[in-house]
């Protein structure tokens, strides 16, 4: 079910509505250090390759729906949107909620761009649902570093911060206190916690977060005799270039309203000069199996239905996003 949010989490890629409470649950600690790094990588010559005026003020509402047994289930709402962070750096911002099947999902995703550039600085995940993981990827000059939160379960850990006071035990009766490294596996002190390098992606060349890549996605030209768009992205420890071509257009009807529509494919593949690893699943950026079909307002290019196939315990269930509402925020 996952899969299912980060496609309301990912594809609005520009847009949101209704904010969702801020995530702040334990694991937080550290992020609020993290800092966006000046002059990552060369600016690229290739203007598709170039995220222009990102839409600030613009929010959208996606709801998410399933097939089973032949029913459709409401499972959630995602929003995104364009924005300025505390510091003024331009940020994109996603958010996710719901439950569905005993699946609890809310999740915080947040990438910060250069300014000017608009290259990727920060891309941070919190998951704070049925699943419970922080993670980021770092940019910075020749690649960018995969990072986990992680609770220190050092044994040996010597450092007092990670130490908490319990009862001493004598046989069954307390006696008295100690000192002991903290294993509480829901602990909720985010001074136990602390960030782990899990990969450092090295590359030359602008690679996109799943966030940042959304919004290039949309400024592509849409026409189907365009040549396809293969977007270069980073998602935790791989790689992958996704291809993003036109194929239909048509008049659709969402909850948003009627559109003049044009069908956008998109296919992922390991990308190239990588060892290609035959148990890779392309997980993110949509979550669907295989070929995800989008549907996008052919004046705005705001993506307006997204359908797809989605993993679900031993099922396959048909996943459908669709646009509900537009609003716009004071910045």
């Amino acid at each position: 079910m996952s899969h299912l949010f980060f496609v309301l989490a990912l594809f609005a890629g520009s847009f949101t509505a209704t904010p969702l409470p801020p995530v702040t649950a334990a694991a937080d600690r550290g992020a609020s250090e993290s800092t966006a790094v000046p002059a990552l990588l060369p600016v690229p010559t290739d203007p598709r390759y170039r995220l222009t005026d990102l839409p600030f003020g613009e929010m959208l509402v996606y709801r998410g729906r399933v097939v089973k047994a032949g029913m459709n289930f409401d499972v959630g709402r995602a929003t995104l949107r364009a924005m300025r962070d505390d510091e003024g750096r331009p940020t994109l911002e996603a958010r996710a909620q719901g439950a569905k099947f005993g699946y609890e999902l809310n999740t915080r995703i947040c990438s910060t761009l250069e300014e000017g550039t608009l290259l990727p600085a920060l891309h941070e995940v919190a998951e704070r649902g049925t699943e419970r993981r922080t993670k980021k990827l770092v940019f910075h000059a020749g690649g960018a570093e995969f990072l986990r939160l992680k609770h220190c379960r050092d044994e040996n850990c010597a450092d007092p911060a990670h130490q908490v006071k319990r009862a001493k035990m004598h046989g069954p009766i307390p006696w008295g206190a100690e000192q002991v490294h903290c294993d509480d596996r829901d602990c909720r002190h985010r001074e136990h916690y602390e960030w782990r390098s899990r990969l450092d992606h090295q590359f030359e060349t602008p690679y996109f977060d799943l966030l940042s890549a959304i919004y290039l996605a949309r400024q592509v030209e849409f026409s189907p005799d365009a040549e396809p768009l293969v977007i270069p992205i980073v998602n935790d420890t791989r790689r992958w270039d996704v291809q993003v071509r036109a194929r239909n257009q048509k008049r659709i009807e969402v909850a948003a309203g009627t559109f003049d529509a044009v069908e956008l494919i998109l296919e992922p593949v390991p990308a190239s000069g990588l060892e290609e690893d035959e148990d890779a699943e392309f997980k993110g950026l949509f979550g669907l199996n295989g070929a995800i079909q989008i549907w996008v307002d052919r004046a705005t290019r705001r993506p307006l239905l997204i359908e797809g196939t989605l993993p679900f315990a031993f099922l396959e269930l048909h996943a459908q996003v669709e646009l509900e509402k537009i609003e716009t925020v004071a910045e």
